[in-house]
C-alpha cells in the first residue's frame, strides 16, 4: 500500500497541516532535534508540530539528525530523543538520520548500534 509522507524541521516556517492533507499527505516525520542532548539543538518546532499533526488526526514519527562518530556521542543523541518524546511512541516511529558528511570515517556502524540499543 502506497502511503505519502513527508518530514517537517523548523526549516519549514510554520506548517499548515490543512494543506498537507489537501495535498494527500498521510504522515509526517517530524525532526525532533540534532546532534547531542543540548537544549540549543532542540528543532524550535518540533512541539508545535507534533501538536499539529496530532490536531489533524496525521500519525507521525521524529526524527533526530545526527553528527555522531562514535557510540558514546550517539547515545547522547538517543537521549536527546527521548528527552523531546517525553514518553510518546510514534507511531511511524523514531528514525536516526545519519547522513551528514562530517560522519565520514567515524564508526557509523557503533554508532547507529549505541543509538537504537539507548533508545
Amino acid at each position: 500500500m502506497k502511503q505519502l509522507g513527508v518530514d517537517i524541521s523548523e526549516h519549514n516556517g510554520s506548517v499548515d497541516f490543512s494543506i498537507l492533507q489537501n495535498a494527500g499527505v498521510q504522515f509526517v516525520i517530524l525532526r525532533c532535534g540534532f546532534g547531542s542532548d543540548y537544549t540549543n539543538q532542540d528543532d524550535a518546532r518540533f512541539k508545535e508540530n507534533v501538536q499539529k499533526a496530532e490536531a489533524a488526526g496525521m500519525p507521525w514519527g521524529a526524527y533526530l539528525y545526527s553528527y555522531a562518530v562514535n557510540s558514546s556521542m550517539a547515545k547522547s543523541e538517543a537521549q536527546h530523543a527521548l528527552r523531546l518524546l517525553q514518553e510518546k511512541k510514534p507511531l511511524y516511529g523514531v528514525w536516526y538520520d545519519m547522513e551528514d558528511n562530517s560522519t565520514l570515517g567515524g564508526d557509523l556502524l557503533g554508532a547507529a548500534q549505541g543509538f537504537c540499543d539507548t533508545m
